[in-house]
C-alpha cells in the first residue's frame, strides 16, 4: 500500500467539503419548497420526501465538515482535524444514518417507478 503525500490528503479532505456543500444547498431547497406549500405538507409523498431530505441535509452537513470533527492528533488522514472524541462520534452517527436513508430512497424510488405498493409484513397469502 502506498502512502499519500500532503497534497493528496488535502485533496481528499477538500472534495467532500465541496460536494457536501452542494448537497446541503440542494436539500435545503427541497425542504423549503415543501415547507412553503400547504398542499405539499399534506401529501404523504411530500412528507416522505421531506423526511428523507431532512436526514440527507444532516448527512450532507457532516460530509461538508469533512475532516474537521476528527480528533486532532489521533486521525491519520485528518488534514484539517480540530475536533475531539465527541465530535468524531457525532459525525460517525450521521454518516451511518445517512446510509440507511440512501437505502430507503432507493426503495421509495423503485416503488414510484414500478407503480406498486410495498408489501406489508402482516398480509396473508
Amino acid at each position: 500500500m502506498t502512502s499519500l503525500d500532503d497534497a493528496e490528503l488535502t485533496t481528499l479532505a477538500i472534495i467532500p467539503i465541496i460536494t457536501g456543500t452542494i448537497s446541503v444547498i440542494a436539500s435545503s431547497y427541497v425542504l423549503q419548497d415543501i415547507i412553503r406549500d400547504p398542499k405539499k405538507r399534506m401529501r404523504t409523498y411530500c412528507r416522505l420526501v421531506f423526511g428523507m431530505a431532512a436526514i440527507d441535509f444532516l448527512t450532507s452537513l457532516m460530509y461538508a465538515f469533512s475532516t474537521l470533527p476528527m480528533e486532532k492528533g489521533v486521525a491519520v488522514y485528518g488534514v484539517f482535524a480540530v475536533g475531539n472524541h465527541s465530535t468524531c462520534t457525532t459525525q460517525a452517527f450521521f454518516y451511518s444514518n445517512g446510509n440507511r436513508v440512501a437505502h430507503l430512497s432507493l426503495l421509495f424510488g423503485m416503488v414510484l417507478h414500478f407503480n406498486s405498493e410495498i408489501p406489508m409484513a402482516g398480509t396473508q397469502i
